[in-house]
């Protein structure tokens, strides 16, 4: 699902460009990523977001997970 985006901390982030997203439209590329890990993120994975202009992460994980592992995120995000 998606286009695997290589980062040394995260074991599945992706760019879900491309998908189907009803109506015969798709998802544009380089708008909605999907990721696992985030709190595993190195500096140069930080910078790199960064660059992709990521601002929103939803964070779907319980309280008690986000608490326990909290995300790594690049400033502004």
């Amino acid at each position: 699902m998606g286009h695997y985006i290589d980062l040394d901390g995260t074991f599945n982030f992706r760019d879900i460009g491309g998908l189907p997203a009803g109506s015969g439209q798709r998802v544009r590329k380089g708008l909605l990523y999907r990721a696992d890990a985030l709190h595993q993120l190195s500096d140069n994975d930080l910078a790199r977001l960064q660059k992709m202009g990521i601002r929103t992460v939803v964070d779907f994980r319980s309280p008690e997970e986000a608490v326990q592992h909290p995300n790594r995120l690049p400033p502004g995000v």
